[in-house]
């Protein structure tokens, strides 16, 4: 379980494994739907400060709201060959 602030977060499995207390965790859900239900899905996008307060409401998974989040320093390090 993650604790911030107000929130409290569990992760099971290997999830767990893979963060501590205090990481960035981004959270995704996936469905299945028919061609028609895709074609007119809106996604959700939810971006929090740092003490998970919702901070902005969007529909473009691709927008980052901070300069760098696109590019994790942690994920350049761990890449594959790095």
């Amino acid at each position: 379980m993650l604790w911030s602030g107000a929130v409290l977060s569990r992760l099971d499995d290997g999830d767990a494994r893979l963060v501590s207390p205090g990481d960035l965790v981004i959270i995704i859900a996936y469905g299945l739907y028919t061609r028609e239900e895709a074609l007119a899905l809106r996604p959700s996008v939810v971006h929090v400060d740092g003490y998970n307060r919702v901070v902005h409401l969007g529909t473009d998974p691709t927008e980052a709201l901070v300069p760098g989040l696109t590019t994790s320093p942690s994920v350049a390090r761990t890449a594959p060959g790095t």
